[in-house]
């Protein structure tokens, strides 16, 4: 049995009278344990469906389709249950551009614990000892160092590391990460998902993985689903989907990715298009 099922999922949003569609009748399934990675261009609904499987949508999208998680139906039909967040219930988000993601008015042990004492409530002895462990565990090496440190004191990759740790505090089975390795150095994107991954085998934590580099969706493997335009257009085991694209669009991702155009004896990377 699948721990998340989409399945026709639409999201639109109106604006003078003009509908738009930013995802147009997704489906797919995560199982207990199991990743799947959703790589596209930047507007190609990636965080949307993200952010529909949260019940984070903005009031003025229209969601139509359905989405169950655990058992429990989120969204069915045409009931848009917004405000159905399931974050701190089974389900967490590591959201994009860390220093946007936490608030700079906030020092780093209030951030984390304030997550661990919505979710589960405790004394503030208990808090502290469960912040310094999640930081821990997102690849901190001297947590206490930085407890009292505000956000914009800290790197990029430390700050992102605060911010899994506020997804982790809240002991999730399904873990979505939106392009958690995003405006990071190479070095640190590494660092980060060597994190994430240790962390999926330690929990068996099942996860939904966004990128735009089908070189880091490579690494992080499972499957992985290919949208453009709001759609997906091709979906298989990662590593096949990768040596044997089907889809055009999938082909010129392949081709501007780097590692791949090596590895066919290209100097020269192909523009992706994107295009169907």
């Amino acid at each position: 049995m699948a721990l998340l099922e989409v399945r026709d999922l639409s999201v639109k949003f109106e604006s003078g009278g003009a509908v738009s569609t930013a995802v147009n009748s997704v489906s797919f399934s995560v199982r207990h344990g199991e990743t799947v990675c959703l790589v596209g261009e930047s507007g190609s609904g990636k965080s949307l469906t993200a952010l529909s499987v949260m019940g984070l949508l903005p009031d003025s999208a229209r969601l139509s389709g359905g989405i169950r998680f655990d058992g429990e139906v989120l969204t069915s039909g045409r009931a848009l249950h917004h405000g159905h967040s399931r974050c701190g219930r089974g389900m967490s988000m590591i959201f994009q551009e860390p220093m946007a993601a936490l608030n700079p008015s906030m020092r780093v042990a209030e951030i984390v614990g304030e997550a661990w004492r919505m979710r589960f409530g405790s004394s503030r002895e208990s808090e502290r000892e469960q912040v310094i462990a999640a930081l821990g565990q997102a690849g901190i090496t001297d947590p206490e160092a930085i407890l009292r440190s505000y956000p914009w004191q800290l790197s990029g990759g430390l700050a992102q590391r605060v911010v899994i740790a506020s997804a982790l505090i809240l002991q999730p089975v399904f873990l979505i990460a939106d392009e958690p390795t995003t405006a990071l150095d190479v070095t640190t994107q590494s660092r980060i998902l060597r994190v994430l991954l240790r962390l999926r085998e330690e929990r068996g934590l099942a996860m939904l993985f966004i990128t735009h580099d089908l070189s880091i969706a490579a690494v992080v493997g499972g499957n992985t689903l290919v949208m453009n335009h709001g759609e997906v257009v091709e979906q298989g085991p990662t590593e096949q989907l990768l040596k044997s694209p089907q889809h055009p669009y999938t082909r010129s991702l392949v081709a501007c990715t780097p590692g791949y155009a090596l590895k066919e004896g290209r100097k020269r990377l192909t523009p992706s298009g994107g295009g169907r």
